[in-house]
């Protein structure tokens, strides 16, 4: 029944695609066992402010924790923006959430300023805020004693929508990725198990379902083994690997696409490829040609997550003046909540604790 739910909610974009599990894909089943585990990071105790990625798709628990209490929900959209016609449906189930929920205000980030602007001509509250401002630099960067062994590297689930079939031309190919039982589709794996047999596999997705064996550090090893990261997909939300790829030093070769990743981009250090396999490898071979500077690439990646990061913070300041609070959110608070991707999977009873917790501290 848990399994079925999770297929409805992924197709219909409800709920991202699974591969933002890939770290933690036991937790898909604490979720089972535990239906009050969400994504969600306490950002303020006093107003509260919580921000959430919706992982799972149960947060109803999360605001029954909040009851009675003024509560500020900072939701991210990590899937495919929202039409208009889906804001409208997004308005509709934000109408419901807060008609049980008074006590909570719901604002919603968007990783494409055409979906904010969507959900705002609906009523909705939104800002442009791409949640890839929200990875670790610290985790992924350059590496200078690690050698480059590959032209290019897909690290991607292995999943129709990836579109692995663009890579084929690319020489010397390098991937990461692995398969998940639950949206596995058995044909389209079975494509890229014979087509991709001769590149390089940091580790074997055919082996076992499943299994994403790799730390975020290791991940970074092996991004920095290559020379250009390749994004492929036509339709998904900020795609973590697209900003992970820069903050390494690589530049990119993308395809036309929406959801996010080319708030990142720049044609100084991305090609812009058709969507064809040719194109592709020529992109790979035109940027490896370049030798582009990778600390450049890197600046220019960072520069543009302190942007968002400076809209993030705006945002609760901003929550602060509305509540005639005289105080400010400032660099040191933002060191105490900041966490890799800004959240991680908890229970939903542990919002009081922290609460309390961060009450104290401050």
């Amino acid at each position: 029944m848990f399994l079925k739910k999770l297929k409805e909610s992924i197709s219909k974009g409800k709920l991202p695609d699974i591969s933002y599990w890939r770290y933690n894909y036991k937790k898909l089943f604490i979720l089972n066992k535990h239906s009050n585990i969400t994504f969600w990071n306490l950002i303020s105790c006093d107003p509260i402010i919580i921000y959430t990625m919706p992982f799972s798709d149960d947060y109803d628990s999360l605001y029954n924790e909040l009851k009675g209490n003024k509560a500020y929900i900072l939701k991210s959209n990590p899937w495919i923006p929202k039409n208009v016609e889906q804001a409208k449906e997004l308005r509709e189930e934000t109408i419901d959430i807060q008609m049980k929920n008074s006590n909570i205000e719901l604002i919603y980030l968007c990783n494409e300023e055409i979906e904010s602007e969507i959900l705002k001509s609906v009523g909705l509250n939104a800002y442009f805020c791409n949640q890839n401002c929200f990875i670790d630099e610290n985790i992924f960067n350059i590496k200078k004693d690690i050698k480059k062994n590959y032209d290019a590297l897909y690290d991607a689930q292995i999943v129709a929508y990836k579109r692995h079939h663009l890579a084929k031309d690319v020489s010397n190919l390098a991937l990461n990725g692995y398969i998940s039982s639950i949206t596995e589709n058995q044909e389209y794996t079975s494509y890229v198990r014979e087509n991709f047999k001769h590149f390089h596999w940091f580790q074997d997705p055919f082996k076992e379902k499943d299994q994403a064996i790799f730390s975020e550090t290791e991940v970074c090893n092996f991004i920095n083994k290559c020379r250009v990261g390749l994004c492929l997909s036509s339709e998904e939300g900020g795609m973590y690997a697209s900003t992970q790829y820069l903050l390494c030093g690589l530049p990119v070769v993308t395809t036309n696409n929406k959801g996010g990743r080319n708030t990142f981009f720049h044609s100084d250090y991305v090609y812009h490829a058709k969507d064809d396999s040719r194109d592709v490898a020529h992109g790979v071979e035109e940027l490896k040609n370049r030798k582009l500077n990778p600390y450049y690439i890197r600046s220019e990646a960072c520069k543009i997550q302190k942007e968002h990061r400076g809209r993030f913070i705006s945002i609760i300041n901003d929550i602060f003046e509305k509540n005639n609070s005289k105080k400010k959110f400032t660099e040191d608070q933002w060191n105490d909540v900041f966490l890799h991707k800004m959240g991680e999977m908890k229970k939903n009873t542990f919002i009081k604790k922290e609460i309390q917790l961060m009450k104290s501290k401050y």
